[in-house]
């Protein structure tokens, strides 16, 4: 193996080092003084796979109420149904509550933009323009406040558990 080769060799695996991974591509596990793995890198990864999910039930609630509102053009069953909605979502996780009601708010703006991009006919139109349906937030937001106080009042502050 020449020179270069090796030192070429050492540049990918201090690389891989600085990276966070083995030779295989895998992230070491890590450890705490005890010998045990940290609870909180298990957490960590289950959190993010909590809030994806949460996310896409976000958007799925959204598309559904913009295209309830595209079809129909009650406007105020809809408002009725982004509340709910977001009212639902921070009660189960408060701590993503605002950006779950933004997800779900922007539905019915998003399901409008696309009918108009498709050139699909709408036979009731947002008044006085598309713009209006925007104020799908105000309920949202207000839903997702309620929630979260409401999650606080019966958990607890932050889901606090007893001392052991």
């Amino acid at each position: 193996m020449s020179r270069i080769e090796s030192q070429s060799k050492g540049r990918r695996a201090y690389a891989r080092q600085r990276l966070g991974t083995d030779f295989r591509g895998r992230a070491p596990s890590v450890m705490v003084p005890d010998g045990h793995p940290d609870p909180a890198v298990a957490s960590a990864s289950k959190d993010l796979l909590m809030r994806t999910v949460m996310f896409g039930l976000a958007v799925v609630a959204g598309v559904l109420c913009g295209l309830y509102d595209l079809e129909s053009g009650r406007t105020l069953i809809t408002a009725l149904l982004v509340a709910g909605a977001a009212f639902v979502l921070a009660v189960v996780r408060p701590s993503s509550a605002w950006m779950t009601a933004i997800l779900v708010a922007l539905g019915v703006p998003a399901v409008y933009l696309w009918a108009t991009l498709a050139h699909r006919a709408i036979l009731y139109p947002p008044s006085p323009h598309i713009a209006a349906t925007l104020l799908a937030l105000l309920p949202a937001l207000g839903a997702a406040l309620l929630g979260v106080f409401l999650h606080r009042t019966v958990v607890g502050e932050q889901g606090a558990t007893t001392p052991q």
